[in-house]
């Protein structure tokens, strides 16, 4: 079989088996270190590497593989293993670095106590948001009081930990359920890091008031309210954090961001009215009435023909601020080139323009079969 040289490396392919290989060798330069190799045996790495179930297997699948065979590569009690695998977790980061986390996941449920400790350790490096939630569902009452701690921290990786690995909707980790239906208990956490100096841990907070909003819109916009206008940084959260209500035209979220009613007016236009099958929209839009220094939140929805006939759309943002001349004209392109996140289908499509969530101008347009 011929492979194509430029094809887009895939995620799983940083933890192949030249990953593995870079393990073992940490590891055992590791054992020349600390009590000699009594401890290690890498048979279980080693056969690895060629295994065709890992091979085969897709990330998260191969993250297992590779932490239950690292896991079992250290000869020693859970305790006493721990510290060799919080040093090694210092050699690897991202997507690498999720290992170490996995590893105390899946053989520390029983030990919570010790399983925090480590999970503390081996975060910095890259992020333990996945492991602790087992931990936070089967021990609410140990977790909890570890994740309020863990605001305090002046290390911002732990505190983001704390905000990051108790979001209900966490993309790729297992909802949360009971927090889903009452996220009440983590308010204290998200209160305590709603000014966080850490850019990263904000982005945490907001994406957690996110989450928030799409099972509870009152509760996420009286969190908002609280927040806005106290300090930049929680302004800047509570912005990031409303977006799904604001892109939904959500009449508080968008008065809570000044985004009122105006009279603005909007003439739209396309370059073409059959786009080709994989090639690009062109289009502009003249805004008029525009009263000076207003706040506009300037967005494009794309209504995208289905294989079903049902509706599928999706919002983009375009513009946002204030502008101090009556009108003026934005510009945009949309692809319509293949990408493994969406799906087209020729036949009738529409755009609307939007601002401040109210529809000021639409065209349709075709999409042209392949």
């Amino acid at each position: 079989m011929t492979t194509n040289p430029s094809a887009t490396p895939l995620l799983k392919d940083q933890l192949g088996a030249d990953y593995v290989a870079r393990l073992i060798t940490q590891l055992a330069q590791l054992a020349q270190t600390v009590h000699g190799h009594a401890w290690l045996d890498t048979t279980p790495l080693i056969q690895l590497q060629t295994a065709e179930h890992f091979l085969a297997a897709e990330l998260m699948p191969r993250i297992h593989l590779i932490a239950d065979a690292l896991f079992h590569s250290i000869r020693l009690p859970l305790a006493e293993k721990m510290p060799y695998l919080a040093q090694l977790s210092a050699e690897f980061s991202g997507l690498q670095g999720l290992v170490f986390p996995t590893v105390i996941q899946r053989h520390g449920i029983a030990e919570p106590e010790l399983a925090m400790r480590y999970l503390a350790d081996v975060t910095p490096y890259s992020s333990a948001e996945f492991a602790i939630r087992p931990f936070l569902q089967q021990y609410p009452e140990l977790v909890l009081p570890q994740l309020q701690q863990w605001a305090l921290s002046e290390n911002p990786h732990l505190r983001r930990l704390a905000c990051e690995g108790a979001r209900p909707r966490l993309p790729w980790g297992t909802r949360l359920r009971d927090y889903q239906r009452d996220p009440r208990p983590l308010l204290p956490i998200l209160h305590q890091l709603s000014r966080d100096d850490s850019a990263y841990v904000r982005r945490s907070v907001a994406n957690h008031l996110n989450d928030i909003s799409k099972d509870h819109p009152a509760l996420a916009l009286e969190i908002a309210t609280q927040w806005a206008g106290q300090h930049p940084h929680s302004d800047w959260i509570v912005r990031h954090g409303l977006r799904t209500l604001l892109k939904a035209a959500q009449p508080e979220a968008l008065a809570l961001l000044g985004y009122h009613a105006s009279q603005v007016k909007a003439t739209l236009l396309l370059d073409r009215d059959t786009v080709p099958w994989g090639q690009t929209l062109e289009f502009s839009c003249l805004f008029s009435h525009v009263t000076p220094q207003q706040p506009l939140r300037i967005e494009f929805v794309l209504h995208f023909a289905s294989k079903t006939g049902l509706p599928r759309q999706k919002v983009f943002q375009w513009k946002r601020g204030q502008f101090s001349e009556p009108q003026f004209t934005l510009s945009r392109k949309y692809s319509f080139t293949a990408r493994t996140t969406r799906t087209y289908y020729p036949g009738r499509h529409r755009l609307q323009v939007l601002v401040n969530g109210h529809r000021c101008a639409e065209a349709e347009f075709c999409l042209a079969p392949p």
